[in-house]
């Protein structure tokens, strides 16, 4: 063959292939509007007909006519494309089987069914287009095929089949809805092939016409091959002839199964296959976006569409950059939409797809089938690179994708194993296409056929960015079309139309500028900026705070209302004169003792009126006083005052003989060492640290002052109760905000805090209005209020903080009285309160989950990303905290103080603004939503976790009172989930709650144990304390079937998959088992059981316990076996260390010596009861609360232990009665 020849041959094959009338050999494939995908079909094309074997790589690094014929003159002959023969019948290939398992997994045929629709205008030949559909499917085998299952094998049967074809008399005004009613059809493939038409007639002369057909027969090629010969059928019948057949038997389905068949028993197969999976392994299973709601357990098909389009100059600048970096559009649209996900938070490691052209060699080109293979493109956005950076990474990783196109994605998932679920795509959810505008066209002789719009189809991917271009008669780019299909369950239209906008905005700046680092592209718009960091980030208006102290506060109120109520605990009341005369006198002693500002006081006092002078007096002299819970060990007590070096420790109150001399009257700055000025400091209070080194915050008195102000603006003085530990920041705003406003501070004893009952009662004797406590501690008080009857006061304002809150029924029907109003109160002991939002009167009215709210007055709350950009919202970020209330940093801390304590690029320079390492998002109106901890993630299987949604879904549940859920480690080093539960009456029922859970979310966020507590364990300051929840554990094997029915499942699992010793609590898919073979499963099943599982369930409960448990819900499950329970055959030694160990976990103390006194550490009975269930599971002993009081020592209790009595089997009915009681399956 000549260069003439090869280069008119080329030439014509660009034209055919990219839709163009005319190619010279100087034209460019991409500049002619070529793509990655299109140069797939051509590489085919070119074998088919020149006879040369070329890669897609050579089409797209030789893009010219004349490069390209170089090319093929060099290259390999290409082999014959393999056939089945004319005898052969039709048989799916692997996409086609896939396609048709899912049409049986999801129970929802009408999600596979794939319109077209045309407005018909013109004389319409009516028989003619009934003949010319006979013909359409005598034309395409796919078109008259049956498909069934034998054993769970999809089987395919020829059959002589002419399409329904229906006609029906309808009003224009109701068309819409009449076709929006047939696209929902359902295909029955067993009994009817997939191909059906309808024709609206609207008149004489107009009319519509939908064809539907299913997407195990048709992928979108296909569309445009039936759009082709369903018209040149038409106007060959108008004509009075029939359609010519093709030259030669068209390739179908069966060849294209053949030809699979021998890729697979090729020797490099199996090669290329694990190398393309091990490319995939380790990539998100499920990306991070910004739904709107949360992925349900079985997921939805029912889809939306936003139209937007790319400008012309932005499609110019596309089309430039691809051609700068011998690249494609396609490529470039790939790197915008990776890098608007990785900003919208998803990561660096971006999964996208595609769909590739599947069918290889040229003889089925013009057959319909679904022959589309989806390709993966894992996205590489580590190192901050540039635009451009990142093109030159995404080149090579399509490049090689394309390569490896006859890869059958079935066969890549399962060589993958990513965790399986209907509710989402496996291996990618985001699908990214181009496409040209030039789609094929019905042409019907003498009548005008326009494309109609058909009812959003369902869609399978969570978005889908569909770019179809747009070119100029002359053929310049004329601006770009982009459809995004979205899962409507998952995302709202406005949300969806924001990502879109997005979009745009990265590929103008990105193709403006490739060489920005993709970190710095901004994604907000100019109004939407505006609006989050103007508006959100500071919604309540700031105010002027005066140039004044606390102590100028609490004295000018002891002036307004001397004789009122200022403090009380139990009968010893103080007026505010006597408050301020009492603090006056111990000022000037302390003064005298060497108090000043910038100094610091211990106040290492019991819970008194004592305490509380001590705390003003601190205050008056200018220092800042330091809590000191005189329970701590005494290794932290000493770390505390060695670190903090206080002046003076006040320890006990001091005497009427050290200070009765001494005046009463108002301290002066000419009493004090120096002039008390309002940034000094009022407080230093300890907090947590990560290295275990707790950290020292010092809050200035000026970031008290503003948030008295605020409180002045949100709150009306009244009874407050004391019940923070002085030792938590809440205790502050509790002291000073009582004492300065004309309320009265309400001290309960210590017993009252620790015993949720008797504070009940506490509340309602000493009329408390108002108080401030911890989501546990006050959802144990409405449980109590409700058990026990108590008539709690009229409580007009409950704050909770220092958790993240949960609303659970029980405390919805609480706050169902109007005049009682909850509060949440959020802010890091290092700004003491930021953000707050107060919940409706009605507790019936509140949000299914709670807000943080909004920054107070005089703070600044920004969500930002790790480029401390501010994110849209939807979107997690991290809250940075602004403004009036933020500490000075940390004692003694100069490098932690740096890390957390930042720059503020939002507000005037020097401003300072507090990372907390709380991850939040914004509302779609400018609320917060607390999400977590950025350091504390959960991922299991791969996806990112909110705990907080479980516990919510949890909560739900009428049985459930509390509920808690941690990852745990399991001894594979994987993580799993388990969830505690305080149930709201009898025992927990696993298998209730498992089911109550997947029924609302994925399988991945189902618990794998419930664990049933009576009471949720507290920390000193009345949080959870997640560290002393009993830990879970299980045999490695995993657990044997308990009933008839799981040893029948683990049976047939094991069978199917060639896999021996399957446990009840294995995973199908974790055990090797693919799509394909759950379909053989269900088959066997069916015959082992007698009932056959529904499909969609495999994948919803993949375990033979969790299928057991659906089909045969009233089976007895019987007493778990001696092997699932916890091993007691090695039992510990009751050593004195154990039990030190013991005391130092529940109580958070730091190292236990064998004579230390639990209660003199901080033990109460809450705790000592905790104490003893552990006690029990490690050493299988009853020991009573009687023999701890009388022995109270790690030594002591090592003696008791010597004579206890054997622990009995507990029962598992009633109420939990201990703490650490299990429940696995």
């Amino acid at each position: 063959m000549s260069h003439g020849v090869r280069t008119t041959i080329l030439c014509e094959l660009v034209a055919r292939t990219l839709g163009l009338s005319r190619v010279t050999e100087e034209d460019d494939f991409l500049a002619l509007g070529g793509d990655s995908l299109t140069a797939v079909r051509l590489a085919n094309l070119i074998r088919a007909e020149v006879g040369a074997d070329i890669t897609v790589r050579e089409v797209i690094d030789h893009r010219t006519i004349g490069a390209l014929r170089a090319v093929v003159e060099r290259a390999p002959a290409a082999a014959a494309p393999a056939t089945a023969g004319d005898g052969a019948g039709p048989r799916p290939a692997l996409a086609q089987r896939s396609l048709l398992l899912l049409a049986l997994l999801d129970g929802n045929a009408a999600a596979h069914t794939v319109p077209l629709a045309w407005h018909l205008s013109g004389p319409l030949d009516r028989a003619a287009l009934r003949a010319a559909a006979d013909d359409l499917a005598g034309r395409h085998e796919v078109l008259r095929t049956l498909h069934s299952a034998v054993e769970g094998v999809p089987v395919a049967r020829g059959v002589d089949f002419r399409p329904a074809f229906q006609v029906e008399q309808i009003d224009e005004r109701e068309a819409e809805e009449r076709l929006d009613t047939l696209t929902g059809y359902r295909f029955d493939l067993a009994v009817e092939a997939p191909l059906r038409l309808w024709l609206l007639a609207l008149g004489p002369a107009e009319h519509l016409l939908l064809l539907l057909t299913h997407r195990a027969a048709a992928d979108e090629a296909t569309l445009d091959v039936l759009t082709r010969d369903l018209g040149a059928a038409y106007t060959a019948r108008v004509a009075g002839r029939r359609l010519p057949g093709p030259a030669a038997r068209p390739a179908g389905q069966a060849d294209l199964a053949l030809r699979q068949d021998a890729f697979l028993q090729a020797g490099p197969a199996a090669d290329r296959l694990r190398a393309r999976a091990a490319l995939l392994t380790g990539m998100p299973d499920e990306l991070t976006l910004p739904y709107d709601r949360p992925r349900s357990a079985a997921g939805s098909t029912r889809g939306a569409e936003t139209l937007l389009r790319v400008d012309a100059v932005t499609h110019r600048a596309v089309r430039e950059l691809a051609g700068s970096v011998r690249g494609t559009v396609f490529m470039v649209v790939q790197a915008a939409v990776a890098v608007l996900l990785h900003r919208l938070g998803a990561g660096e490691d971006i999964p996208l797809g595609t769909l590739a052209e599947g069918r290889g060699a040229a003889d089925l080109h013009e057959t319909a089938g679904p022959f589309s293979n989806p390709l993966v493109l894992r996205t590489d956005l580590s190192g901050a690179p540039s635009f451009s950076a990142l093109l030159a990474r995404i080149r090579p990783t399509l490049l090689d994708a394309i390569a490896d196109l006859d890869i059958p994605f079935e066969l890549l998932v399962d060589a993958v194993n990513p965790p399986r679920s209907p509710a989402r795509h496996p291996l990618f959810q985001v699908l990214v296409t181009v496409g040209s505008a030039d789609r094929a066209r019905l042409r019907m002789s003498g009548v005008q056929a326009r494309p109609h719009r058909t009812p959003p189809a369902p869609v399978r991917y969570d978005l889908a960015f569909a770019f179809t271009e747009r070119f100029a008669p002359g053929g310049a780019p004329d601006g770009i079309d982009l459809m995004i299909r979205h899962r409507a369950d998952l995302f709202d239209g406005a949300t969806v139309a924001g990502i879109g906008d997005r979009l745009l905005r990265v590929l103008a700046a990105t193709t403006a500028d490739p060489d920005r680092p993709v970190g710095a592209v901004e994604v907000l718009a100019p109004a939407e900026r505006h609006r989050i960091l103007a508006e959100w980030s500071s919604a309540h208006p700031a105010f002027e705070v005066p140039a004044t102290t606390l102590p100028a506060l609490l004295e000018a109120q002891a002036a307004r209302s001397p004789d009122r109520s200022a403090v009380q605990m139990g009968d010893t009341v103080l007026t505010y004169a006597q408050l301020n005369s009492r603090a006056n006198r111990l000022a000037r002693y302390l003064v005298a003792e060497g108090v000043g500002p910038e100094s610091v006081v211990a106040l290492m006092m019991e819970r008194s009126v004592d305490v509380i002078v001590a705390l003003w007096a601190t205050l008056k002299a200018g220092g800042a006083y330091l809590p000191i819970d005189p329970a701590y060990p005494g290794d932290r007590i000493a770390f505390m005052r060695t670190d903090a070096a206080p002046v003076l420790t006040l320890t006990e109150p001091v005497g009427d003989d050290r200070l009765g001399h001494l005046p009463a009257t108002d301290l002066t700055d000419a009493d004090r060492l120096a002039p008390l000025r309002p940034g000094h400091p009022v407080y230093v209070i300890y907090t947590s640290g990560s290295t275990g080194r707790p950290k020292a915050v010092i809050m200035p008195g000026s970031a008290m002052v503003s948030l008295l102000g605020w409180y002045g603006t949100h709150l009306t003085p009244g009874r407050m109760a004391q019940y923070s530990s002085l030792s938590f920041d809440t205790s502050a705003f509790e002291v000073l905000w009582a004492t300065t406003s004309g309320g009265a501070l309400v001290v309960p004893p210590e017993e009252a805090r620790r015993d949720v009952d008797l504070f009940a009662c506490w509340l309602r004797d000493h009329d408390v209005h108002d108080m401030n406590l911890p989501n546990l501690v006050l959802d144990a008080l409405c449980e109590s209020a409700e058990r026990t009857g108590t008539r709690l006061p009229e409580l007009r304002m409950i704050a909770q903080g220092g958790e993240a809150l949960t609303l659970s029924p029980r405390l919805k029907a609480f706050f169902e009285n109007p005049r009682r109003r909850l509060d949440n109160y959020y802010g890091p002991t290092e700004t003491h309160l930021a953000v707050a939002h107060s919940f409706p009167a009605r507790g019936a009215d509140w949000p299914a989950r709670a807000l943080l709210g909004r920054p107070i007055g005089n703070m600044r709350g920004y969500v930002l990303d790790g480029w401390l950009r501010p994110v849209p919202a939807g979107v997690v970020g991290e809250l940075y905290l602004a403004g009036a209330q933020l500490s000075r940093g940390y004692l003694n801390r100069p490098a932690a103080t740096a890390e957390r304590f930042v720059a503020s690029p939002f507000d005037r320079p020097g401003s300072r603004m507090y990372r907390t390492g709380d991850l939040v998002r914004w509302t779609g109106d400018g609320y917060l939503v607390f999400l977590g901890r950025a350091d504390q993630q959960v991922k299991i299987r791969g996806y990112r976790i909110e705990l907080g949604e479980i516990e919510s879904v949890l909560r739900r549940h009428p049985a459930v009172a509390q509920a808690v859920v941690l990852a745990a480690p399991s001894r594979a080093g994987t993580k799993r989930l388990v969830a505690y539960v305080v149930p709201a009456a009898g025992p927990v029922d696993a298998t209730a709650l498992r089911a109550h859970v997947a029924g609302a979310l994925p399988d991945h966020m189902v618990p794998w144990a419930f664990v049933g507590l009576e009471r949720m364990p507290l920390t000193p300051n009345q949080k959870l304390d997640r560290a002393a929840l009993p830990e879970q554990s299980r045999e490695a094997a995993g657990r044997p079937p308990r009933t008839g029915a799981e040893r029948t499942l683990c049976r047939v699992f094991g069978e199917v998959l060639g896999v021996p010793g399957v446990a009840a609590d294995d995973s199908f898919f974790a055990l090797g088992g693919s799509s394909l073979r759950a379909a053989e499963l269900a088959a066997r099943l069916a015959t082992a059981l007698g009932t056959e599982p529904p499909l969609r369930l495999l994948f919803e409960q993949p375990t033979p316990a969790g299928l057991a448990a659906h089909l045969f819900p009233a089976e007895p499950s019987g007493p778990a076996p001696e092997a699932d329970r916890r091993s007691r055959s090695h039992r510990p030694e009751m050593r004195t260390e154990t039990l030190s160990k013991f005391f130092s976990d529940l109580l958070e103390c730091g190292n236990v010596s064998e004579r230390d006194n639990f209660f003199a550490l901080g033990g109460d009975s809450l705790t000592a009861t905790r104490l003893l269930n552990r006690i029990r599971d490690e050493f299988e002993v009853e020991v009573s609360l009687k023999s701890l009081f009388e022995n109270p020592t790690p030594a002591g209790m090592s003696a008791v232990l010597d004579q206890a009595r054997p622990a009995r089997a507990r029962a598992a009915v009633g109420r939990p009665k201990a703490i650490t009681r299990r429940t696995h399956s």
